[in-house]
This record gives C-alpha cells, sequence and structure tokens, in this order.
C-alpha cells in the first residue's frame, strides 16, 4: 500500500486513506517517504501535514 500512494501522489493524484467508516484523510502531497518506517509516511492534506500509520488505514484510492 506504501508505494501505491507514494507513486500516486508523485503523480499528482489525490488519495484518500480509509480509516473506518467515519474517518477518512485525503492526502494531497507527499512530504516525506520514511523509509526506515515501512508502515509510516508523512503526508499533505488541506489543513496541514500529517505522520500516517498505514497498518491502521483500511484501504486506500484515488480521488476523482
Amino acid at each position: 500500500m506504501k508505494n501505491y500512494i507514494i507513486e500516486n501522489l508523485k503523480n499528482g493524484n489525490k488519495i484518500i486513506l480509509v480509516f473506518n467508516k467515519e474517518f477518512r484523510r485525503v492526502a494531497i502531497g507527499l512530504v516525506d517517504e520514511l523509509p526506515s518506517d515501512e508502515n509510516s509516511l508523512v503526508i499533505k492534506t488541506n489543513e496541514f501535514d500529517a505522520i500516517v500509520n498505514l497498518s491502521t488505514v483500511k484501504y486506500a484510492f484515488i480521488k476523482n
């Protein structure tokens, strides 16, 4: 999942990260890939930068 998110953000796509039924976050950019941690990324949202623990993400898809 990490590579999918990284590649799509680098290609200019927005990614919706779904954590559960009530909580989603839209990633508009990549701040840091955190190569030393296979389960984390730092993403840019409209409001702030966020560290995302990918083990808590149920699924991710490209926002149309």
